[in-house]
Parts: C-alpha cells; sequence; structure tokens
C-alpha cells in the first residue's frame, strides 16, 4: 500500500467480524484481555493514525493457529505500533500479538518506553538511553534508540496530552486513565513496605498530612470566603420580629413568652401577657392582643 493518506482504501473492502464476550466481561470494570477474540475495527484504527498524521509503514495481520481469529497490527514510525485488541492503548503493556509479530518481523523494535511507567520498579527510569532491541533467534540485536518519544507516546500513539516539545498548561484536563497511570508509578514505591493494616494507616495518615499542609500553604496570607449556610427546613422569607410587635413572623416564638413579672404588662397598643404556669393548661388567646375570650376578628383593639 502506498498512500496511506487514502484512509486505506484495501482495509474499507474488509469485513467486519463479529465476537462474543465472554464469562461477562463486559460487564466487568477491569478487562484482562483473556478473550482473543475481542478487538476493535482495524478500519477505526487507521482512519484514527491518519487523522493524527501518524504515518503507517506495515499492516501486519496475526492469526492464532488453533482458533483462526485474526489480529491487525499497525506498524507505525519511531517503534510505535497499534494493535485492534487494544491492550497497548489500554493497559500501557505490548499485547501477545505485538511479541509474535517481533520474533518474526525483521522491521520491529522493542523499546521499554512500549511499557507504560506506572509498571517499573522504577518509575522515574530514563527510557531514552536504554537502546531498542530487535529479535534474533542467536543473539538479541541492540541499536542505538532514535526516538525521542516519551513512554506515554510509545505506548499510546493516540495519547493527546502529551506532544513532544509541549508542556500542557496546569490547567489541562487529563482523563480517567492518565490520572491511574502516574498516580501507581508514583505510588508504588510507597506502598512496597506496606504489610500490615498499622502500616496502611500510617501511610494514609502521612498522604492527609501532606494535602493539609499543602491547602495550608495554599491559603496563607488569604481570607477565606465565609461558609454559606445550610439550615434545615424551608428558607425564611421574613425577618424575625420581637415580643412587642404583635403576631411572630420570620422563625419567631409562636408560643406566649414567660415574663419576669406576672402581672400583665401592657407596651404600646399590643399587651404582654404571661406565659401559663406549669400545670396550668393554656388556651386560645386573640392573636391581636393575646388575652383570653374572644378571637382577632372579635379584638376590642381591632379597627
Amino acid at each position: 500500500m502506498k498512500d496511506w493518506n487514502a484512509r486505506a482504501t484495501p482495509l474499507l473492502l474488509y469485513r467486519e467480524r463479529e465476537f462474543e464476550w465472554a464469562n461477562g466481561e463486559e460487564m466487568s470494570m477491569f478487562n484482562r484481555f483473556e478473550n482473543d477474540s475481542a478487538h476493535i475495527s482495524p478500519v477505526w484504527l487507521v482512519q484514527r493514525a491518519v487523522d493524527r498524521g501518524l504515518r503507517v509503514t506495515h499492516l501486519l495481520k496475526i492469526t492464532h493457529l488453533s482458533s483462526r481469529v485474526p489480529h491487525f497490527l499497525l506498524v507505525l514510525e519511531k517503534d510505535q505500533y497499534m494493535c485492534d485488541c487494544a491492550m497497548g492503548l489500554n493497559l500501557g503493556v505490548p499485547c501477545r500479538h505485538f511479541f509474535h509479530a517481533w520474533t518474526t518481523f525483521g522491521g520491529l523494535r522493542f523499546q521499554i518506553g512500549l511499557i507504560r511507567r506506572r509498571w517499573y520498579k522504577n518509575p522515574n527510569l530514563d527510557t531514552t538511553e536504554i537502546p531498542a532491541v530487535a529479535f534474533n533467534p542467536v543473539a538479541p540485536i541492540t541499536q542505538p534508540s532514535n526516538s525521542a518519544l516519551p513512554s506515554v507516546l510509545l505506548a499510546n500513539p493516540l495519547h493527546t496530552t502529551s506532544t513532544p516539545g509541549f508542556t500542557p498548561p496546569a490547567t489541562q484536563t487529563v482523563g480517567a486513565r492518565e490520572v491511574n497511570h502516574e498516580a501507581h508509578a508514583v505510588l508504588r514505591p510507597i506502598l512496597e513496605s506496606v504489610r500490615t493494616a498499622g502500616d496502611l494507616e500510617d501511610v494514609l495518615e502521612d498522604l492527609r498530612a501532606l494535602k493539609r499542609a499543602r491547602t495550608d500553604a495554599e491559603s496563607e496570607g488569604h481570607v477565606r470566603d465565609p461558609i454559606a449556610p445550610n439550615p434545615t427546613g424551608r428558607p425564611r422569607s421574613a425577618r424575625i420580629t420581637s415580643r412587642l410587635e404583635g403576631r411572630p413572623r420570620g422563625g419567631g416564638p409562636t408560643r406566649s413568652l414567660t415574663l419576669q413579672s406576672q402581672s400583665q404588662v401592657h407596651s404600646g397598643p399590643h399587651p404582654v401577657v404571661p406565659a401559663p404556669t406549669a400545670g396550668q393548661s393554656e388556651q386560645r388567646r386573640c392573636g391581636r392582643c393575646r388575652q383570653i375570650g374572644h378571637n382577632r376578628t372579635r379584638c376590642p383593639l381591632g379597627p
């Protein structure tokens, strides 16, 4: 095939094959890639490669000897590859189809950068200093690595958040897979010494303390916004009135208030009466003058 920019015209005649999920793997949050029949469309894979400006040098078809299940492997420049099983794109580990092609195809080289650094014992390993390896049944042929690509682009050529020579801004959104890979790479050395529940609690407490220290450092010298009140119940629609303003409003008390003096106190047009003593039954009172024997409509103080 000479022109890959034509979106792989022969592949357009490829008929998509169907497959069935095994052991309920479609409902699982983790794919173990044990079902060799599962795959994505190779036509879609070639189209994504062309759209991203990737140059496809070879298209290999890997067929299982017993099951006769085929898989397509795209060999790209700079020791990159993509397989329609998507194991390398998701887990950051080369698939069985890549290693089979590596042992039989002379134009394919293996770089340690094809493995995401979350799987390394030393996540700070500089993969650019390790030469690429071409398979030879007699002795491995090591060749200088001419690829300056980071490990994330070697393992996943379709990755968009890491571009050579470009530093993304601190506010750029990253995917959950990227967060998972990078967090595991940093936490792996820390969790190697965890053996008991006490060790785990110590590690978690150290992480919480680090988070608190960073939050305090960021908020030092800054006045924080007041905490927004979130009371229970219906929000108030009126101010709270005093005991001398007639019928309580805005959430004030709804019963008669206890006064220091047991005698009736008059202040303005609305008198205030003492609350009933213990053992004395409370009777209905006027809503205007709070007296017994009439209601608001028949109140003598009314208009």
